[in-house]
């Protein structure tokens, strides 16, 4: 007795029983069998991909990318999933792997644990209209906010990975699979000014040029502020004594000045980190987290440019400071 697996048009499996042994008719003829064995097991192309930004990931978003892919895939060529599965990555270092996009969406985990990574994996058999026989295409999607792997990105400045990798034998399908993921991502990612994304980028350099600018006002001032007291007023004969006296309160109060800076700049560097968070929840208790995260961020902002206002403040007490020594 013969049992037939179905499949699309055309690529039904066949299988023939016997009493002891099975036969296994591939949807391919004998002359096609090299070409679909090396569909199968030959090594693909690979193109891989990432969208920048800070996102809020919600179980709807994940979901899309089964929807979105299978649906592109079903309809452009006769095509069959052969495998999927979402992989869940805890911050505690378990996982949950699911099978199908529904045991994902009504799953709760028991234990106080937090979404760190998801990754999506999809092998589909697709017979592209130039072939002969169908051929194996593997896709890959991570949605991460897992700190080791942003580490090893360019991610890091964003607070998220959106990355892909699709293994292909056709360029041109695997540019359109691309182009769907990377369209999906945008959705649910945030937009930022330039202004934003250049403070997140250079938020060390900031201090930096504001220390230099600081200390070149203050230098500035005491050059003047000398220069007119000392050099420009009539006088008979210099006060050595009362000169030197400034030298040294400058030389005092622009090493306090420099060593305040680097203090405040070094607070900010490491207390202050401005990076916005991204968010995976997938489910109530992973809102509440969100929720405090992001009042956390906002007060780690208000630190930040209130160091910033103190660095520029120093430079204006230390030359009030100087003046007063004038008087």
């Amino acid at each position: 007795m013969n049992k037939i697996v179905r499949g699309n048009p055309g690529n039904n499996i066949e299988i023939k029983e016997a009493e002891d042994r099975y036969q296994l008719v591939l949807p391919c003829d004998v002359k096609d069998f090299r070409q679909f064995v090396s569909g199968l097991l030959g090594k693909p192309q690979e193109e891989r991909g990432s969208v920048d930004g800070c996102f809020h990931a919600e179980p709807k978003d994940i979901s899309n990318i089964f929807h979105l892919v299978n649906q592109r895939v079903t309809r452009q060529n006769e095509g069959s999933l052969i495998h999927f599965s979402v992989k869940v990555l805890y911050d505690n270092g378990t996982s949950v792997t699911h099978n199908t996009v529904e045991h994902f969406e009504s799953y709760y985990p028991t234990s106080q644990t937090t979404p760190k990574e998801v990754v999506l994996s999809f092998t589909y058999l697709i017979k592209f209209q130039n072939k002969e026989v169908p051929e194996k295409q593997e896709i890959e999607v991570i949605i991460s906010i897992n700190e080791h792997r942003l580490h090893e990105s360019d991610a890091w400045l964003s607070g998220g990975l959106f990355e892909y990798r699709i293994n292909h034998t056709d360029r041109t399908w695997s540019s359109d699979i691309a182009n769907v993921l990377k369209n999906h991502a945008t959705t649910f990612m945030d937009k930022h000014s330039s202004l934003w994304k250049w403070i997140k980028r250079h938020d060390d350099e900031v201090f930096e040029y504001t220390f230099w600018i600081v200390l070149f006002g203050f230098s500035s001032y005491w050059y003047i502020s000398t220069r007119e007291t000392f050099f420009l007023q009539p006088r008979n004969e210099l006060d050595v004594q009362r000169f030197l006296e400034h030298i040294v309160t400058f030389g005092y109060v622009g090493l306090s000045l420099i060593a305040f800076t680097k203090i405040i700049e070094k607070i900010a560097a490491y207390r202050f980190f401005i990076r916005k968070s991204s968010f995976i929840t997938l489910v109530d208790k992973d809102y509440e987290r969100m929720k405090k995260q992001r009042a956390r961020d906002f007060r780690i902002m208000l630190a930040y440019i209130f160091a910033w206002f103190v660095n520029v403040s120093a430079g204006v007490v230390a030359s009030y400071i100087y003046a007063s020594t004038l008087s």
